[in-house]
């Protein structure tokens, strides 16, 4: 599949959660997420949903199918909304093909002509492999917070922080 083939975009609607859910249930997805279960996940998507009511998050789909997902955490606070954390999540079986790519660059713009953002930031953890995509977009980085996550068996996780000037 061509990255730019047969793949739509547009804004996020509340039913575009279920996807989400669905994906991050999925065998080795939340290493790169806080949430451990299925209440730690609804309650995360809960909260990204609520910013598709402001038009701050966009869907990328395949052949009508939702297969990513990118959210600006707009906060409307006047000293703040200069710079905003985003997350992303692509369907495990369309990683690799351009799409998670050309999300963050609409996010982008979005957080722009939209919402006036001037910094784009974003937290993950060391040794994500998608921290390749980040660099190669621009984004740099700028700080790492040591044992930010530790799970059940005792395994601490690194946090780094990047952040791109739009």
């Amino acid at each position: 599949m061509e990255p730019s083939v047969d793949i739509t975009f547009r804004k996020t609607v509340k039913s575009d959660g279920e996807p989400l859910m669905e994906w991050l249930e999925e065998e080795g997805v939340l290493s790169g997420f806080p949430m451990e279960n299925r209440a730690e996940i609804e309650d995360a998507v809960n909260y990204w949903m609520h910013f598709c009511t402001i038009g701050a998050s966009i869907t990328a789909c395949y052949n009508g199918s939702v297969c990513g997902v990118a959210n600006l955490y707009v906060r409307g606070v006047e000293k703040i909304n200069h710079h905003c954390l985003f997350v992303i999540v692509v369907d495990p079986q369309y990683r690799g093909k351009g799409i998670g790519q050309q999300l963050i660059e609409r996010l982008e713009k979005l957080g722009k002509e939209e919402f006036k953002i001037e910094t784009l930031f974003l937290e993950i953890y060391k040794g994500n492999r998608a921290i390749t995509l980040y660099k190669r977009l621009g984004f740099l980085e700028i700080g790492e917070h040591p044992a930010f996550l530790i799970d059940r068996e005792g395994k601490s996780f690194d946090k780094i922080i990047m952040e791109k000037q739009l």
